[in-house]
């Protein structure tokens, strides 16, 4: 797991999570083999509490990818991926769509919360491609700063103007240190 923003979150429980069952939960969302989604993956990051990478080994049994963009919480874990649901001669004739996979007791409710962020970025956000993005210093007081959704980081504050959000929205980077040991993924056999 990978915490872009900082000091890895907490990942207690992870490992007995992941020995549990996976819940599955479709977003709805359909998209064509050629499709750009990292638009969603900022929203995500931006809008979700808890958001990191989920990185694991080839061919795992566990995760449908190698690397995913997943919320951590409460000892448990969702990621988006995507299954495909038709072929096609070529790229663009191809389908997939976007799934949760949730582990751990918390993972139901993890699912739905990344499942609305992605019906929300369908809905307002997927064709206005990036937000405006405005950088303040780390001392910036809240008063001060334009609505959107707000990233403190140690060196600054990131305000993202995403269309359709409007109210601040706070997600705090942890301070930057050593990242304490992440929940490892098993491997297949």
């Amino acid at each position: 797991m990978r915490w872009e923003l900082g000091t890895a979150g907490d990942t207690t429980g992870l490992e007995e999570a992941l020995r549990g069952e996976r819940y599955e939960l479709s977003t709805g969302l359909v998209v064509a083999g050629q499709f750009n989604f990292e638009t969603l993956q900022l929203f995500a990051a931006t809008t979700l509490g808890g958001f990191c990478r989920l990185s694991v080994p080839e061919k795992s049994e566990l995760v449908a990818q190698r690397d995913a963009a997943a919320i951590v919480a409460d000892g448990s874990l969702a990621y988006l991926t995507h299954i495909q649901v038709s072929e096609g001669p070529d790229t663009a004739d191809r389908r997939a769509e976007f799934f949760i996979h949730a582990y751990g007791t918390a993972g139901p409710e993890l699912a739905g919360r990344f499942a609305s962020c992605v019906r929300t970025w369908d809905r307002g956000v997927r064709e206005s491609w990036y937000p405006p993005l405005s950088i303040h210093p780390a001392g910036t007081p809240d008063d001060q700063l334009p609505p959107g959704d707000l990233v403190d980081t140690p060196a600054c504050r990131l305000v993202f103007d995403w269309p359709g959000r409007g109210a601040r929205s706070q997600l705090t980077a942890l301070a930057h240190a050593p990242a304490p040991a992440a929940a490892s993924v098993r491997e297949a056999p």
